[in-house]
Parts: structure tokens; sequence; C-alpha cells
């Protein structure tokens, strides 16, 4: 008898178990838009239970031997395939900037909505310093079945006032972008 009940205690605290790991894994890849497949591959989908995230030239910037009025995009696209609103930041995952004049690498993200809200975008900023951790850009909500289409430019300001042919001329950077579900809107 003192066996058996052995034998049920420890399965009921299994089943236990297995129920929380389930219900922390969904509520984790319900909250964090996770990005699939490798991001060198020009069409990259991830999702939550509602946004799919879809790059349109990979999800990195990177830029080799610029010099001043470089200038280089990336576009993705965000889709809410829920059935209710959903608040979503657009961020930087990891920037490598070892230019020592921070200040002329620039960046814009514009955005357009597939329905009559419009989205935030982020007009002529400083690109932040070299940083592993995330890194906000613009926070937007999202209705069910709508997309949001980014375009991320860096630029690397000519600045006639400054000699920049020496300190920060050929060098490389990148910049990594991806999204971070927020919550759905009560």
């Amino acid at each position: 008898m003192q066996k058996n009940k052995k034998i049920f205690f420890l399965i009921t605290l299994s089943i236990f178990i297995c129920i929380l790991i389930s219900i922390v894994s969904i509520t984790y890849a319900y909250f964090l838009a996770r990005v699939e497949n490798s991001p060198t591959e020009n069409n990259i989908l991830g999702n939550t239970s509602n946004l799919s995230l879809q790059y349109k030239d990979g999800s990195t910037i990177t830029g080799s031997n610029i010099i001043p009025g470089w200038s280089k995009s990336l576009s993705f696209k965000i889709e809410n395939t829920g059935d209710s609103d959903t608040y979503y930041k657009v961020v930087f995952e990891s920037i490598n900037n070892p230019f020592s004049r921070q200040q002329d690498l620039r960046y814009t993200l514009s955005c357009s909505s597939s329905d009559s809200y419009s989205c935030s975008g982020k007009s002529d900023s400083q690109l932040p310093s070299t940083t592993n951790s995330l890194t906000d850009i613009v926070s937007n909500n999202i209705n069910p079945g709508t997309t949001h289409t980014y375009t991320l430019t860096i630029t690397y300001k000519n600045d006639p006032n400054v000699d920049q042919s020496l300190s920060d001329k050929d060098k490389n950077f990148s910049a990594k972008v991806t999204i971070v579900a927020e919550h759905e809107s009560m």
C-alpha cells in the first residue's frame, strides 16, 4: 500500500511539472517574437501567436570600408495574424559600431501601415554604440489582419566641416534588427 502511494505521488508530481513547463514555454513564446532560420537568408520568418516577421533583405545591415556619404537600407514586414491588437517594439538586437565620431553614423526608420491607422517610425537619429543587448527603436500597436512595412536606413553622414578622412574612413559596422511582442491589448 505504501509503495502504491509513492508511485501515485511520483506520477502526480511528474504530470504537474510537465504541465507547469508547458505553460511557461507557451507564455514565453507568446510574448517573445523569435526569428527562425539563418539571418543571412533573404526570407526569414518568425512567429508568436499574433505576430509574423518577414525580412526582405535579412535581419542585419553591415557596412565594410564605408566612406562619408555611404548609405544602406533593409526592409521588413510585421503582420498581426491574431484576432486582437498587439503591442510590439522594433529593437536593435546587437550593434557593432566602432566609430570614434559616432554622431556621424545615423539611422532612420520609416513605417507604413496597411490599415487607416498609422505606425510610428524614427527620424534622423544617432546609431547607438556597440552593444549586445536589446536597444529600443520604436513601439507600435498593430490591429488584427494589419501589416506594418518598415525600411531601416543607415547613413554615414558627410560632414564638410570635419576632416573625416583619417579617424573613421574605411571602418566596418553591423546592426541587427528584430521585434519583441510587448503584450496583447485588453
